[in-house]
């Protein structure tokens, strides 16, 4: 019966949690290389990136990372939806008792 089955007998539920964990890990290391990278692009498109900004930055480098907390609260959330989603799309695209790997341009159409 359904009603005395463990958590661990559900493996959808493993496998969703995996994906969310795994994603919400690679965004937020990620985040850490993207955010001075942002930074950069902003000013430099800016036209604020100058060599004064560039002496202060080697003082003080931690100014690359301000605003990494709202680069993770906002991308964080989003990748627990999308790879979990992304998985579930590509399992239906390609059910487990098909022949072979699934194609390139059918997973892209996830």
């Amino acid at each position: 019966a359904a009603a005395g089955r463990q958590p661990s007998e559900y493996p959808e539920v493993r496998a969703v949690a995996a994906n969310a964990s795994s994603a919400a890990a690679a965004e937020g290391i990620i985040s850490v290389i993207r955010t001075p990278i942002d930074a950069l692009k902003q000013r430099k498109q800016a036209g604020t990136l100058s060599d004064a900004y560039a002496a202060a930055v080697r003082q003080n480098p931690s100014r690359l990372w301000r605003g990494w907390t709202a680069t993770v609260l906002r991308d964080v959330p989003f990748s627990i939806i999308q790879f979990p989603l992304y998985a579930l799309a590509k399992r239906w695209a390609h059910p487990a008792d098909a022949p072979g790997e699934i194609e390139p341009v059918r997973a892209a159409l996830c």
